[in-house]
């Protein structure tokens, strides 16, 4: 026999061991999986005020922040982002128009309608 044939057989039985190791922790795996998507994780009053005094505290507000504020208050922070993304796309729209670029390439890379364009352009005059 020669070492490649010996490799071989060495490999063969190390596949024919190991096989039934991987299946056996696979199975193992999956069982633990599958009871554990099976519970349900429940926090009780107490923590969820905790999570919502840290919220809040992050969020500037009082400690004695409820749910309803905190949303409010994530609100409040998305439509200021809303504005400033919106008003960072005018700014653009106009130094495009600036450099001379048409009201449809202008609308394709902004995401600015052409009614908006338009309006924009009219406001712009004043």
């Amino acid at each position: 026999m020669t070492y490649f044939e010996i490799t071989l057989y060495a490999l063969a039985v190390l596949c024919m061991i190991t096989l039934p190791l991987l299946v056996a922790v696979s199975v193992r795996i999956a069982r633990m999986l599958a009871h554990l998507s099976g519970q349900v994780l429940r926090l009780s009053d107490p923590e969820i005020d905790h999570i919502a005094r840290r919220l809040g505290h992050r969020l500037g507000l009082s400690d004695e922040a409820s749910l309803m504020s905190i949303a409010d208050r994530m609100d409040e922070m998305r439509r200021d982002f809303d504005w400033l993304v919106s008003d960072r796309m005018i700014e653009q729209a106009i130094d495009m128009a600036r450099f001379g670029q048409k009201p449809d390439s202008i609308a394709r890379n902004t995401g600015i309608s052409a009614s908006e364009l338009e309006a924009i352009r009219k406001l712009r005059k004043h």
